[in-house]
């Protein structure tokens, strides 16, 4: 019907314009494009399937707060809003809304716990982004996948230093 045809061309737009937005916003990020696009296709974005809980893994000051934080805008409009639910939310709130869920400096499950163990709640659309520096802590969390932040390669260092260093992509 024309209804789902609508549908359909709004998503187009909506998707377009997120991938225009995440580019607009992260231009002076270096190495980031790569990175999101690996965590999206991980992350199963748009798909249907079982809820995804995934961690991002690696050492301090790598970028894993940045890369979530990138991915988190993104695609963010794809789900249903509830900011700063905090710890003290109502599970009736949450029940069978399509969720993206971000968690950071998890350092063992029992930070997570509460909410977790209530996935049954949460449309199977729904998607969950922990992060930590303890890849086991990740492990125990029950996640699907992990993503393990690696340092940038050598040319987007270069980069990196020559616009902290030079304001640009090289010296003048």
């Amino acid at each position: 019907p024309e209804s789902k045809l609508i549908d359909e061309i709004f998503k187009e737009v909506l998707d377009w314009l997120d991938d225009t937005f995440q580019t607009e916003n992260n231009n002076h990020l270096v190495g980031i494009e790569s990175r999101t696009e690996e965590i999206e296709s991980v992350l199963g974005v748009g798909s249907t399937m079982n809820i995804c809980k995934l961690g991002i893994s690696g050492s301090g000051d790598i970028g894993k707060i940045t890369i979530a934080g990138a991915i988190f805008n993104k695609i963010t409009r794809r789900f249903e809003e509830f900011p700063n639910i905090g710890l003290n939310f109502q599970s009736k709130r949450l029940t069978r809304k399509k969720l993206l869920i971000v968690f950071d400096d998890v350092h063992h499950p029992r930070q997570i716990d509460c909410l977790i163990e209530c996935l049954d709640w949460f449309a199977s659309a729904s998607r969950i982004i922990i992060i930590s520096r303890d890849k086991q802590a990740l492990i125990s969390c029950g996640v699907n996948k992990i993503y393990q932040m690696q340092e940038l390669v050598h040319a987007d260092a270069l980069k990196l230093f020559s616009e902290c260093a030079f304001e640009g992509d090289h010296p003048k």
